[in-house]
């Protein structure tokens, strides 16, 4: 019994990291550009939702240590100008009426919209395709460039190490002149 009480607590001594084992990473308050952050993927159709959602972490901290102010889209297909729950019959009848259903209009004008509606000048749209039988996870990227009205598409094999590969790209694609952090 006394050997037990002296070996738990060196266990839990010994598990506990020193300040030699944290990595610190210092970078500035976000100041540049405001991007609209919206993931294409339904997580209802993925198993590694929690993986891919660690990735979508991964990679909004690292667009802003590179200085891009994000705003995480969690509802793209929100319309303010079209009540969720209709208030009485009336109010269903305008609705039938209405000129464009949400779900008819383009996605990219939706996005637009949303975009201007929070003050950001581009969107990026991530796609995920974490496949069970392959080791290798594949993101595509799509850059909507509204100023210079461009779509750029970036594809690449997920590294957790380097989680923008491409951020050289992406400082030139906006003119940002952002610094790279150690």
């Amino acid at each position: 019994m006394k050997h037990l009480l002296v070996a738990i607590p060196l266990f839990l001594v010994s598990c506990v990291s020193g300040p030699r084992d944290i990595k610190t990473v210092t970078y500035p308050i976000p100041h540049g550009r405001k991007i609209l952050f919206v993931n294409i993927s339904s997580p209802v159709f993925y198993d590694s939702y929690a993986e891919e959602r660690e990735v979508n972490l991964l990679i909004l901290e690292k667009l802003e240590e590179l200085g891009y102010s994000i705003v995480v889209s969690e509802k793209v297909w929100e319309d303010p100008k079209v009540p969720i729950i209709p208030k009485d019959n009336i109010e269903i009848f305008q609705r039938n009426l209405s000129h464009t259903s949400v779900e008819e209009r383009p996605r990219i004008q939706v996005w637009k919209e949303r975009a201007e509606k929070i003050g950001a000048s581009d969107v990026f749209l991530f796609r995920y395709h974490f496949s069970l039988e392959h080791k290798i996870k594949q993101i595509r990227m799509f850059w909507i460039h509204f100023e210079k009205k461009e779509v750029i598409r970036f594809d690449w094999n997920w590294n957790p190490e380097d989680p923008i590969p491409f951020h050289e790209s992406i400082q030139h694609i906006t003119g940002v002149k952002n610094e790279k952090p150690d």
